[in-house]
């Protein structure tokens, strides 16, 4: 008794079987996407807080002038 399907050709895959496969596919890249948007975010609030250390070590002038020994 042979498989109804050839050596070539994939076994069918079962419907349940496949729209979980396409459910977890759209799951990864759902969360791909995600993820670079928040490491895009995470480098514009890194370089917010850059900008704001360095707007207030300008007002402490004791950062650029330390008090002489």
């Amino acid at each position: 008794m042979s498989e109804p399907w050839s050596d070539t050709e994939p076994a069918p895959v079962d419907e349940r079987e496949r729209l979980l496969i396409e459910a977890v596919v759209t799951l990864a890249r759902t969360l791909r996407d995600e993820r670079d948007r928040l490491a895009e975010r995470l480098r514009q609030v890194e370089d917010e807080l850059q900008t704001l250390t360095l707007r207030l070590d300008l007002r402490r002038p004791e950062v650029w002038n330390p008090p002489a020994d």
